[in-house]
């Protein structure tokens, strides 16, 4: 894995513009279009080169993003217990027996503890040692990454295999949800639209054929989602629903960077088409 990275790293640096082309086009199987982007991860490339809102560093961090969420919508943020500087002031012994971990300055990495008298505290501090060492602009260029202080943040665990609830907001009203299920056994994904009817639509990861039930406080999500998007063209939103709660999750401005290939590609068409941009400079 870190030979992979450190290849990335070296093409990025390179040739940045050419070695994302080549990326996107065996990803998405078309070339990527930036005079005239069309589609939804077209554009998610043209943000990445051009839309450097100053905002977008501190509300995809992790930590940094608390502040947004509580003065925006209070009551959403999960639990707190510990935020920690270096991989060398990790304590476990001061942490609860449940939790779960995460890098502030990267996304997808977790470690969960759903007992510490279980975890191997050693592998779990290599870790977080190499997530110290790691920033996703380098490898992939998303600009929002690039100045943000590496740090991990340590909160409740709402449980093990929670449903994440991804909200594809477009000037402040959400079109599109992204349910991700069993993301850490057999990560699989469905789409329904604001009323929860089904989308025909594949991205990144297998179908998820369950028959899931409306959520009780979906039309609450989505008044959240139109409260924290309502400043950007476009925004995902991310949710938990936990015992009859909703947790804020994050923010995210370029979803799987743009890389994730939708099936039928004229899904990829249609989200675009709901993108408005912002070519104004910011």
């Amino acid at each position: 894995m870190k030979s992979k990275r450190k290849i990335q790293i070296f093409l990025n640096k390179v040739c940045p513009n050419t070695y994302n082309k080549l990326i996107f086009l065996i990803k998405n199987h078309y070339w990527c279009n930036l005079k005239n982007p069309i589609t939804f991860n077209e554009k998610i490339q043209w943000r990445k080169l051009n839309q450097h809102d100053v905002r977008y560093t501190s509300l995809v961090d992790k930590y940094d993003v608390c502040e947004y969420i509580e003065k925006v919508y209070p009551g959403l943020l999960v639990p707190m217990y510990r935020l920690y500087d270096r991989p060398e002031y990790v304590d476990f012994d001061e942490l609860p027996d449940k939790f779960i971990i995460k890098p502030t300055h990267g996304f997808g990495q977790v470690i969960i503890c759903n007992d510490k008298r279980e975890l191997d505290k050693n592998k779990a501090l290599s870790i977080i040692k190499d997530w110290f060492d790691y920033n996703q602009f380098y490898i992939t260029g998303e600009w929002q990454y690039k100045q943000i202080k590496p740090r991990v943040i340590v909160n409740e665990l709402l449980g093990s295999n929670i449903r994440d609830y991804k909200f594809f907001c477009f000037d402040g009203e959400p079109y599109a949800i992204q349910i991700d299920s069993d993301r850490y056994i057999e990560h699989k994904r469905q789409f329904r639209n604001v009323n929860w009817e089904r989308i025909s639509c594949e991205l990144a990861y297998p179908n998820d054929n369950t028959e899931l039930d409306k959520p009780a406080k979906l039309n609450e999500m989505l008044n959240v989602c139109r409260m924290l998007s309502r400043d950007f063209d476009f925004v995902r939103v991310d949710l938990f629903l936990v015992n009859g709660k909703i947790y804020f999750s994050e923010l995210t401005f370029t979803p799987g960077n743009g890389m994730e290939r939708f099936i039928p590609k004229r899904m990829d068409l249609q989200f675009g088409l709901k993108w408005k941009l912002r070519y104004e400079k910011i």
